[in-house]
């Protein structure tokens, strides 16, 4: 090899070796880079699982029953502010402008929101046909039941429909009825009994009053049963992803043109008299429209039997609203009827937790981070927004 050969290869050489190197190093910071972004990004999603967002996760979590709390309240109070006019309007009139009111409200929101008011198949419609049926009957049967007995009577005898809930949701949407479901139900129905009090259990009563208190029994027994199913059909229509709103629509629709009707063949129409009652009528409309929403979308996205539960409360509530705004005090027996209610109503908001946190465990997928992923996105998913 000549010597300019030699030194040409020298030169070369180390220039060669040299950029190869480099390119190496050049290679590995660059998957170093990719391999530390991810941890990095992880790092940074962990330092945002502080307490509140954990918390905000929990609720999230268990928003059905939250919602259906809240939803029986507004029921509850709604109820309470019929007795304020019941003296001025009778309790037909009161339904009829109670759906419209609620007919009135959802429409608009639908047209904003651009829901379809059409449904997607026969199916669906007569679906919210039924409903709407199920639910103006147990409506109205409700509100003459409380002409006859009080409010809070009223209230625990309509949540004996945990029992027709169970056996209708097992029956016809196939939902879940354990062992756990049915001593809940047990639960609720001793606490119904304490409350009401039949004559058969805790004696006579005076007959002065018997058939009337026997009549509005059975109106309410009657609106237990009714609302259990228009529940069931609510749940399953909440299953097929219908949207609240349109569930409320056809509702609102059925009990305007139900009431209407009725109203219309026995010649029950009155103007309203003007001041407080008109205020009072257009209150019970918007806060039924919402109680009724919020309902609707906690048996949308919860089961069904843990829903009703939760909406035995109502009777508690009836019982502190009465005696805030009409000073009519329950007895010991009806209030520890209440404390049993309460129970079976934790118990249920348990179970729901302690699956929750048993499902977490058996799916892999189910991490923190996943979790607050999801949390994140939650508005992507949330009808009520």
């Amino acid at each position: 090899m000549s010597a300019d050969n030699q030194h040409e290869s020298i030169m070369l050489g180390p220039s060669t070796s040299f950029c190869h190197k480099t390119r190496e190093e050049v290679k590995e910071e660059e998957d170093d880079k990719v391999g530390e972004e991810p941890n990095e990004s992880l790092s940074e999603e962990k330092v945002e699982q502080t307490p509140l967002r954990t918390l905000g996760q929990r609720i999230y979590d268990h928003r059905g029953i939250i919602i259906a709390s809240f939803s029986t309240f507004l029921f509850a109070f709604q109820t309470n502010l019929v007795r304020f006019i019941e003296n001025d309007i009778h309790m037909m009139e009161v339904s009829f402008y109670r759906f419209l009111c609620q007919l009135i409200m959802v429409t608009p929101f639908m047209l904003y929101k651009k829901i379809p008011l059409q449904p997607e198949s026969r199916k669906v419609f007569f679906l919210h046909i039924t409903r709407g049926i199920f639910g103006t009957l147990a409506s109205n049967a409700f509100f003459y039941s409380i002409l006859y007995i009080p409010i809070g009577d009223a209230a625990a005898i309509v949540m004996g429909q945990l029992v027709f809930v169970g056996i209708f949701a097992r029956l016809f949407i196939k939902e879940a009825f354990g062992i756990l479901d049915a001593f809940l139900v047990l639960v609720s129905i001793a606490g119904v009994v304490l409350i009401s009090q039949p004559p058969f259990l805790f004696g006579g009563k005076d007959e002065t009053n018997s058939n009337r208190e026997f009549l509005g029994a059975m109106l309410a027994l009657f609106a237990s049963v009714s609302f259990a199913a228009g529940n069931v059909v609510t749940s399953y229509l909440g299953k097929m992803k219908v949207d609240p709103s349109a569930i409320l629509l056809y509702y609102a629709l059925v009990g305007t043109v139900g009431t209407g009707l009725f109203n219309s063949v026995v010649g029950r129409w009155s103007t309203p008299p003007y001041g407080n009652t008109r205020w009072f009528i257009i209150s019970i409309g918007v806060i039924h429209c919402l109680a009724q929403y919020f309902l609707t979308y906690s048996f949308s996205i919860e089961n069904t039997v843990l829903v009703s539960i939760m909406m035995t409360n109502e009777s508690i509530y009836s019982y502190i609203l009465e005696f805030a705004l009409f000073g009519v005090k329950p007895e010991l027996t009806s209030l520890l009827g209440g404390g049993v209610l309460l129970t079976a109503s934790v118990l249920a908001s348990l179970k729901k937790i302690w699956i929750s946190r048993r499902g977490a465990q058996n799916d892999p997928s189910s991490s923190d981070l996943h979790d607050s992923l999801d949390y994140t996105n939650l508005e992507q998913n949330n009808h009520v927004s």
